[in-house]
């Protein structure tokens, strides 16, 4: 079974440095390097080192991309399917792997998913939140069985179905063995910080917007994201 990371960053070298820490070496590592559409930079690509950590690691790929957010990740899917990826799991860059047993392949399998299963699914990770002091973990819809079946649906960034039906998938199950903690502020400064915070708001006045104007069928699909957590 070929398993993967994917992380899409701009300009985080100190978070990507604590994430590949955590990631096992036998995980292949996706790295979609380039500032954000209406990011606030002067450049496109990374200049602070990100790039080092992902090309000076054996079993990673490093993939240009500056642009809209739902490209960047699509991009990761895309190099997923040509490196015959069978799971991916989505990691953003301020985030890392925390007290996991990485035991995924065991838990596919008692849950009947093994590399002749060729049907594509979204399963849940258990992730934790600094910046909320949440003490529970809750269900994050991060882990992509069969990703080359897969896309962002009409330019949002959030929305994941199925290449042929355009259909949201529902994470109905969960992984155990993976676990994600939330970190965005302790190894940024300020301005990188605020930098990030605007962005966010930029990119959430983006998806109100496009409700303005969406179709009954975007509607549908929309509320179906936001009720399964994407």
């Amino acid at each position: 079974m070929i398993k993967g990371i994917a992380t899409s960053f701009f300009d985080d070298k100190d978070n990507l440095v604590r994430l590949g820490s955590t990631i096992p070496e036998d995980w292949i590592w996706i790295g979609i390097d380039g500032k954000h559409h209406n990011y606030k930079a002067d450049h496109f690509l990374s200049t602070d080192g990100s790039r080092d950590i992902i090309e000076n690691r054996k079993n990673a790929v490093l993939e240009d991309c500056a642009g809209w957010e739902w490209d960047k990740r699509q991009t990761y899917l895309n190099i997923a399917q040509a490196c015959n990826v069978d799971v991916l799991v989505i990691v953003d860059s301020d985030e890392y792997f925390h007290e996991c047993s990485f035991k995924i392949e065991e838990e596919l399998y008692s849950k009947g998913i093994d590399e002749a299963w060729n049907i594509p699914e979204v399963l849940c990770l258990k992730a934790l939140e600094s910046t909320l002091d949440m003490r529970l973990p809750v269900n994050r819809p991060r882990v992509l069985w069969k990703p080359e079946q897969m896309k962002y649906y009409n330019k949002h960034h959030y929305q994941i179905v199925n290449k042929k039906t355009d259909i949201l998938f529902n994470p109905r199950r969960t992984i155990y063995s993976l676990r994600l903690y939330h970190d965005p502020k302790s190894l940024r400064g300020w301005e990188r910080r605020d930098a990030h915070d605007d962005y966010i708001k930029w990119l959430s006045e983006y998806e109100n917007e496009r409700i303005q104007n969406e179709s009954a069928e975007e509607k549908v699909i929309r509320e179906k994201a936001v009720l399964f957590g994407y």
